[in-house]
C-alpha cells in the first residue's frame, strides 16, 4: 500500500516521517512513522534540487529539466514498493509538481499528466494541516537551497490548493490537524495514532 503524506512548507511532513527536519538537525529526534517499521521515502523535491545543483548554481535555471528529475524518481520510488502486504509512506506524490509549477509561473510538461495516471498511490491521501507556529520565512533564510519562503497565509491556501489537487484527480483526500502546535513530539504522536487508525494499522 502506498501512502502520500503531502501538505504545504511547513505542516510537519518530514518531522512525521522522519522524526525532525533536515533544518532541525541538532534538536532532539521525536518519534515516527519509519520507528514503526514502515518503508519511507523521502525528499522526492529536495533530491531533485539536489541533482540540478551538480549541474548548475541554479537548480532553477531549467525546469524542464528539474521536473523530468523529479518525475523519474517519482515513478522509481513508485516502482520500489513492489510488496502488496507492506505500507509504503511518500513524503509528497508526484501530483504536488502542479503546485510548484503554478507558483513559480512555469508551464506544467504533457509527461506530468502522464506520470499522474500511470502512477496512482492508494487511498486516502493524507495532507497535513500547516503549522501556525512555523514561521517559513526564517527557514528559508537558513536553507539556500530554498528559492523563497512562504508567509503563514500563503502556506493555508495553498494546503486548500493541495487537497484540492489530489481531490481533482480522484484520490480520497484526509486533512490530518494540528493537535498540539508548539510540541512536535506530541504532535507527531497524535498525528500517528491518528493515521495508524484510519488506516487500521
Amino acid at each position: 500500500m502506498r501512502i502520500v503524506i503531502d501538505g504545504t512548507a511547513g505542516c510537519g511532513k518530514t518531522t512525521f516521517l522522519q522524526g525532525k527536519a533536515d533544518e532541525d538537525s541538532m534538536k532532539e529526534k521525536y518519534l515516527n512513522i519509519q520507528d514503526l517499521g514502515h518503508e519511507v521515502f523521502l525528499e522526492l523535491i529536495r533530491g531533485a534540487i539536489y541533482i540540478r545543483k551538480k549541474k548548475s548554481k541554479d537548480p532553477f535555471d531549467d525546469w524542464d529539466d528539474f521536473f523530468d528529475i523529479v518525475l523519474e524518481r517519482g515513478a522509481d520510488f513508485y516502482n520500489q514498493a513492489r510488496d502488496e502486504s507492506l505500507l509504503y509512506f511518500y513524503d509528497r506524490g508526484i501530483p504536488y509538481l502542479k503546485i510548484m509549477a503554478l507558483r513559480y509561473g512555469c508551464t506544467i510538461p504533457k509527461k506530468y499528466y502522464e506520470y499522474c495516471e500511470r502512477y496512482r498511490y492508494d487511498c486516502p491521501v493524507f495532507v497535513f494541516e500547516p503549522l501556525k507556529s512555523y514561521d517559513d520565512l526564517k527557514r528559508q533564510q537558513a536553507n539556500p537551497i530554498r528559492k523563497r519562503g512562504y508567509t503563514l497565509e500563503e502556506r493555508l491556501a495553498q494546503h486548500k490548493k493541495v487537497m484540492l489537487l489530489y481531490e481533482e484527480l480522484g484520490y480520497e483526500v484526509v486533512e490530518v490537524p494540528v493537535f498540539v502546535d508548539g510540541d512536535p513530539a506530541e504532535n507527531n504522536k497524535l498525528r500517528m495514532k491518528y493515521i495508524s487508525e484510519y488506516i487500521k494499522l
